[in-house]
């Protein structure tokens, strides 16, 4: 019984080490396919492509309050509101937003932008200027305060229409 298993030994020792061998036998599985070479004459007619991304810039997302509610507190009793704004940007540099009123019954007006590390809140003459310097799908949380004037704060109950605009600044 052991001349059999005798046999089979060398063979078994020949497939092994054909084996490990064999990879330096064989064609890389990278090998290219063509070459440029440079004594090659010039064709006649060249191919150039151009890709092109048309930029992108878009608010997927704004949703507030319709109207702010005063109620028959006191004039001067600042309304909260929150607006949640989405907006997808490829821009290079990023975008920037700029913060209006458009209504005159509000006296003052604060924003506070809550968890958005990459985006900053300036304050300009017109209003706040909110600007995100990378590109993406970015989610903005703004924290609204409103102080309407005294001759708009009735002691009854009154509604008014949303007063911040929004404009998208391309960077």
């Amino acid at each position: 019984m052991s001349r059999p298993i005798a046999r089979i030994t060398p063979l078994l020792r020949r497939f092994a080490a054909g084996l490990l061998l064999a990879p330096w036998f064989m064609a890389p599985p990278v090998a290219a396919e063509s070459a440029i070479t440079t004594t090659a004459t010039r064709v006649g007619a060249a191919i150039q492509f151009r890709v092109i991304i048309p930029a992108v810039l878009r608010v997927a997302q704004n949703d507030h309050p319709a109207a702010l509610t005063a109620t028959g507190g006191a004039p001067t009793e600042p309304l909260q509101a929150t607006q949640r704004l989405v907006v997808q940007s490829n821009m290079r540099h990023g975008f920037c937003m700029n913060l209006q009123l458009a209504n005159t019954d509000v006296a003052q007006w604060r924003v506070q932008l809550a968890g958005a590390e990459d985006a900053q809140l300036t304050p300009t003459t017109e209003g706040y200027r909110l600007c995100v310097n990378r590109r993406g799908l970015h989610e903005l949380t703004l924290q609204h305060a409103f102080t309407l004037r005294p001759a708009s704060a009735t002691p009854q109950t009154v509604a008014h229409a949303w007063p911040v605009q929004v404009q998208l600044v391309a960077l």
